[in-house]
């Protein structure tokens, strides 16, 4: 059955814009792929990390609220990891 889902994750600050759009389209192909679809898109844009991560201090931080099978996720996370761009991933339920 098909849950609601938020992913927030935050990309590398050295990114400029067309690099943040494009690893944003990569990631919703990533979603289609496992047949979830990404309902609502919203870049925060650049901000202050609270600590640290893999040695930076700011990031782009983004929004999806999408539609997924929970037995998909462990295989997008995986995918996720293996981003180097993608400093950190949250997915939480809604």
């Amino acid at each position: 059955m098909i849950k609601s889902y938020e992913n927030l994750f935050i990309l590398d600050p050295g990114l400029g814009e067309e690099e943040v759009k494009g690893e944003v389209e990569g990631i919703t192909k990533l979603i289609d792929k496992h047949k979830g679809k990404v309902e609502t898109t919203n870049i925060w844009g650049k901000r202050m990390l609270a600590y640290p991560i893999k040695e930076k201090k700011e990031g782009f931080y983004v929004l999806f609220e999408m539609k997924l099978f929970p037995e998909s996720i462990g295989d997008i996370k995986k995918e996720l990891d293996l981003k180097g761009k993608v400093l950190r991933y949250f997915i939480l339920k809604k």
